[in-house]
């Protein structure tokens, strides 16, 4: 989504939330101890910066605060879920870890592995997700 974002002029920051997170896909529930979605900044129609959550896989509907962000994270209609920390980081970063060590990806060679790991999947299988540790983390 970054690299969509500066082809066509802009950048942005990421956000990732850490804990024991829960998501409904409306059809199943998913499980994961992080997820990251970027985060944009714009000005309002009264000319203040804010910043929203772009992030499909759980709003479709468009970019929503980070907060309402981090609470879809931790659907409890998919059992006990909670957040145990958050953190912004630049746009170049691939993966944060919980204790602030940064990977970064600017040339999308880890992107590009994960995503081609993923490309066959839809749904709500299989569970657990594929190994990524190839793709460089």
């Amino acid at each position: 989504m970054r690299q969509i974002l500066i082809n066509n002029g802009y950048d942005c920051e990421k956000q990732f939330v850490y804990g024991n997170l829960k998501a409904s896909t409306g059809t199943c529930c998913v499980a994961w101890s992080y997820h990251v979605a970027i985060l944009v900044s714009y000005k309002n129609a009264s000319g203040v910066t804010e910043k929203r959550i772009i992030d499909p896989s759980l709003f479709s509907s468009g970019p929503v605060t980070d907060t309402a962000w981090r609470n879809a994270c931790i659907n409890t209609s998919c059992g006990s879920a909670s957040v145990s920390s958050y953190a912004n980081t630049a746009g170049n970063v691939y993966y944060r870890s919980p204790s602030n060590s940064n990977i970064y990806d600017n040339n999308l060679v880890n992107t590009n592995c994960v995503l081609t790991k993923f490309t066959s999947l839809s749904g709500c299988s299989p569970s657990p997700a594929p190994d990524v540790s190839s793709c460089g983390f």
